[in-house]
């Protein structure tokens, strides 16, 4: 009988020995999640979590967004200046992070970006499925009004080659011209787009693009000249600075000076965070487009706007 009990502890031991080893374990095949230097997309570092019980995993990614990639043109999730304050768990399981009010200096695509590379990065460890951001105590709003509540890894897409998209849902507002091209028409759009896009990218690129059939027949008419392409968009302290091919200076017949600029001018305004537009053409400043003055930012002109009949 002592034989067998012998050979029972020491099994037992082993057992014990190895599960103990086991849970100590580094966990791989986790990953730290960044933005790329152009801010069009979420890229990854591998990174083999340490700590093996929730919360310790937790802390260690809370630091690990202060960790610089190792690819240059990668950058960090998570700017310097915005500090994150601590974590709870909620009711429902979610990991609930709390950052301070400069989380609300990042904006557009750049916020968009961040929340997408924080939330996969969190959402690696067991048990966590959902994320909440809260900014300086209360729940994050967006745009003042909207509240983002729990967010899970399934709501940022990946795209092939580790990139990552984030399909979102908006009403925006484009310009086109009357029918008799001295005025503009409002056409309120819902789209869904990659979020990964800036919203101004797509709105301008549906304006170069013209009326959608429903649009035709409520009188609405292109603004932009055929083939006009947009090379680049950025936004920046206020300023949306659009950059157009040389086909843009061609001109529209029937259709006024005022219109076809106005068209970009009021159409990039009636979004979020932008007072002014410069308008570029292949990167350069152009003086007149007639006689339009191009070489300051304009504000937007609702004498232009006109109601639909």
């Amino acid at each position: 009988m002592k034989k067998y009990c012998f050979w029972f502890v020491l099994c037992l031991s082993l057992f014990l020995i190895g599960c103990h080893k086991k849970v100590n374990e580094p966990v791989t095949g986790t990953k730290l999640f960044y933005i790329n230097n152009d801010e069009t997309a979420i890229v990854s570092e591998p990174y083999d979590l340490q700590s093996t019980d929730r919360n310790g995993q937790v802390e260690e990614f809370l630091k690990a967004l202060s960790i610089e990639p190792q690819n240059s043109d990668y950058k960090l999730a998570k700017p310097k200046d915005i500090t994150l304050l601590g974590y709870n768990f909620g009711d429902a399981g979610q990991l609930q992070l709390g950052f301070d009010i400069n989380y609300y200096n990042v904006t557009g695509i750049s916020e968009v970006l961040m929340r997408a590379a924080i939330v996969k990065t969190f959402t690696q460890i067991e048990g966590i499925t959902n994320v909440e951001f809260y900014v300086n105590g209360r729940p994050l709003m967006l745009d003042g009004e909207n509240w983002v509540g729990m967010m899970s890894a399934d709501n940022f897409l990946d795209n092939a080659g580790d990139f990552t998209s984030y399909s979102q849902i908006d009403q925006v507002s484009i310009f086109f011209a009357n029918e008799t091209g001295d005025g503009l028409l409002e056409s309120v759009r819902t789209i869904e787009y990659n979020g990964s896009i800036p919203i101004e990218q797509i709105i301008i690129e549906q304006l170069i693009a013209g009326p959608l059939d429903i649009e035709l027949k409520a009188g609405m008419r292109a603004t932009v000249p055929e083939n006009t392409v947009l090379n680049k968009i950025s936004k920046k302290d206020g300023i949306c600075t659009v950059d157009l091919s040389s086909e843009f200076l061609n001109k529209l017949p029937k259709t006024t000076e005022a219109v076809t600029i106005y068209s970009i001018v009021n159409t990039l305004i009636s979004e979020e965070n932008i007072d002014r537009v410069q308008i570029l053409i292949n990167g350069e400043v152009t003086n007149l487009y007639r006689k339009i003055a191009l070489d300051q930012p304009l504000e937007r002109n609702l004498d232009i706007i006109k109601s639909e009949k």
